[in-house]
């Protein structure tokens, strides 16, 4: 700690929190290497993930009493100083040298708070200033396909523009399409996948986002892109929310690489799924009015696993935004069908991912089959089936299936038992065949709904159907 008197440009009892001594670049600086001298620190353009900091508090008059200066990263109190009243004159610069600590690679909060208690007896008027915060970017840490990592997601408003966050650098092999994944491990841990397209330096960077995930529960989410929709790095991130308690998530990146097929038709017979990857991603050129079965087949594993198919026109998307979802065969989890009418000739991406967490330390194995069922004008036959909800009781993720015997115009909602709507899943014109949504507990603003009784409506042309569910919390 280093004690430099400074000329009296103002008279108020103050103590101020973070404002930057002469040549500093801010209140609060991370720095590479220890800088213990006092000298003004130098703010790297790139940040290690162990770092020093430099932070300062600037004492305006001579106290008598005493109080607390403390150093916050992501809301969480790293170092705490007592200050005793023990200086004859006033204006003195208080600096500090912390470290050496771990940083993830990501944005994260520094924050200096001066005398929280009040005890200095400084002029209250001014205590505005005793809290400071300024984020800063840290390099971040490379991930690469196949592979996959566990973290604690920091803190972070979701509605801020650019919220603190862990993040991965994620390079695809080259003209492919790409999924990054990630699945809080505590049901009651509000995370988001975020995905940036940038990075430049520890003040800036980061700030471009693509692509989110919807926060939820035990439901695993995932952000997908084609070949084309984003730049070759992504920067895959994860962030929970205020209040939300710190959990591990896994994160995991995966490109299309030998999952690609030009023919619409094509036998993956023996995919791997990796314990702590939620989903992976295909690409399937299919031709318009062709109509094309999709089965997957599990063979390895627990995880309920379920297909998601994305039209041409996707360049970045995230779960919620698949237009079409398997359901399973005959209730057997085992096996997922899905049939679809390209409405237009193209690359699509297909994504076949965990449905939730339950099992996600173990890999998962499957075969995924492609093929062609004839032209619209000999479409397939489908019958209705009635709407059905597994599992209920469900405290996690909930499977609400159905089939379509004819083109419809659908909608698929849960009400609770007041008859208001609580959670809208499809609002779409859909061809016949089988649909499944899955209801992850919470409700159209993304918060968790009670435990309790809810009705899950379908209503598809002339049909209307309602179904009890409960859940669990």
């Amino acid at each position: 700690m280093a004690f430099e008197a400074q000329p009296a440009h103002a008279l108020l009892v103050n103590l101020t929190a973070g404002q930057a001594p002469a040549g500093w670049p801010a209140g609060a600086v991370p720095v590479n290497v220890p800088d213990e001298s006092g000298a003004a620190p130098l703010l790297a353009s790139q940040l290690n993930h162990v770092t020093y900091f430099d932070w300062s508090v600037y004492q305006n008059p001579s106290l008598a009493g005493s109080w607390r200066d403390e150093f916050w990263i992501d809301g969480s109190l790293v170092q705490l100083v007592t200050q005793n009243g023990v200086f004859t004159g006033g204006h003195y610069w208080l600096r500090w040298n912390t470290g050496p600590l771990f940083i993830q690679g990501g944005r994260h909060t520094l924050e200096i708070r001066t005398d929280p208690d009040h005890t200095s007896g400084e002029d209250y008027g001014q205590w505005g200033d005793n809290i400071y915060r300024i984020p800063f970017l840290w390099i971040p840490t490379t991930i690469t396909p196949a592979l996959s990592t566990e973290t604690l997601s920091p803190q972070g408003n979701f509605l801020a523009p650019a919220p603190n966050c862990n993040a991965y650098a994620f390079t695809r092999t080259p003209g492919t399409a790409w999924v990054a994944s990630m699945v809080p491990k505590q049901a009651n841990a509000e995370s988001a996948l975020l995905l940036y397209d940038d990075y430049v330096n520890s003040t800036n960077g980061l700030m471009h986002e693509i692509g989110r995930s919807a926060r939820a529960g035990l439901l695993t989410n995932f952000v997908v892109g084609s070949a084309a929709g984003a730049a070759a790095t992504v920067y895959p991130s994860c962030s929970r929310m205020p209040g939300s308690p710190s959990a591990l998530v896994t994160m995991a990146v995966a490109d299309a690489a030998g999952r690609q097929s030009d023919l619409g038709t094509a036998t993956w017979p023996s995919v791997n799924m990796p314990a702590l990857m939620c989903a992976q991603v295909f690409e399937a050129y299919l031709t318009q009015g062709v109509a094309q079965t999709m089965t997957v087949t599990r063979f390895l594993g627990e995880n309920d696993l379920e297909l998601l198919v994305y039209p041409p026109s996707t360049t970045v998307a995230s779960r919620e935004d698949a237009t079409w979802i398997s359901a399973p065969r005959a209730g057997d989890d085992e096996y997922d069908d899905l049939v679809i009418t390209p409405p237009v000739t193209g690359t699509y991406l297909l994504v076949v991912a965990r449905v939730d967490a339950s099992d996600v330390n173990k890999p998962a194995g499957y075969r995924l089959d492609l093929a062609p069922m004839g032209s619209v004008s000999a479409p397939v036959a489908f019958a209705d089936v009635a709407l059905a909800a597994a599992p209920s009781p469900a405290a996690g993720p909930m499977r609400l299936s159905f089939a379509l015997a004819q083109p419809a115009h659908a909608t698929l909602a849960l009400y609770d038992v007041n008859g208001r709507v609580v959670r809208r899943l499809v609002d779409e014109e859909l061809p016949a065949g089988p649909y499944a949504r899955a209801w992850d507990g919470v409700d159209d603003h993304g918060r968790a709904v009670p435990s309790g009784r809810y009705f899950a409506r379908l209503t598809a042309g002339t049909r209307t159907e309602t179904l009890g569910v409960l859940r669990l919390r």
